[in-house]
């Protein structure tokens, strides 16, 4: 039938994903694209536009199954602390799966493309405001079940928890001392007593 697409937009995305991940917007060629995703040059900018469309798409993916994610894990833990500290250590097990993890593309794309882009820049502060909201939800749960103290502001200590977590990126990717990257995501912890 004309006009079907003979391949799934969304696996397509992801392997986008993971090029844009490994290699950053600036690395990736489109010839780098067509290989990992498996189309032609053609196909994919009539479903996903241009390189910075399809990067744009791609950091929006990858946030959205983190998001997820991070929700499920502190939704289903038995108390709101425990699944901020679950959440903190798989991080930090995560970005040490491998000597060379590629870190976390929001972290990644602050870096490089924020200062320069608007639309990125626009795009990585809506998704740490996510992020900032959902952390926060957990810290306010956490002092209602006496486990975080009322004095505290559950904003502040949300977006310090999750800054710790890019820290611990941005740490992965430059030491092979996995051993560091958990104590300091330990001390992230610390910092709720």
């Amino acid at each position: 039938m004309a006009g079907t697409k003979q391949f799934d937009p969304e696996q397509a995305l992801q392997s986008a994903v993971e090029v844009f991940r490994n290699k950053g917007f600036a690395a990736t060629s489109m010839q780098d694209l067509e290989r990992a995703m498996g189309l032609g040059r053609g196909s994919i900018y009539n479903t996903f536009g241009d390189k910075q469309a399809l990067f744009l798409s791609a950091v929006e993916k990858y946030h959205q199954e983190k998001q997820a994610h991070l929700a499920e894990i502190l939704r289903d833990a038995p108390r709101a602390i425990d699944g901020i500290r679950f959440a903190v250590r798989n991080a930090a097990v995560e970005f040490c799966s491998s000597e060379s993890h590629p870190g976390c593309l929001i972290g990644n794309t602050a870096v490089e493309r924020a200062i320069h882009d608007g639309d990125s820049a626009q795009l990585i502060e809506r998704c740490m405001d996510q992020g900032i909201a959902l952390m926060s939800e957990a810290l306010i749960r956490a002092q209602n079940e006496g486990d975080f103290a009322k004095s505290r502001d559950p904003g502040v200590t949300a977006r310090f928890i999750l800054l710790g977590v890019q820290g611990l990126a941005v740490m992965a990717k430059a030491t092979s001392d996995a051993k560091m990257v958990r104590l300091v995501a330990e001390e992230i912890l610390r910092s709720l007593d």
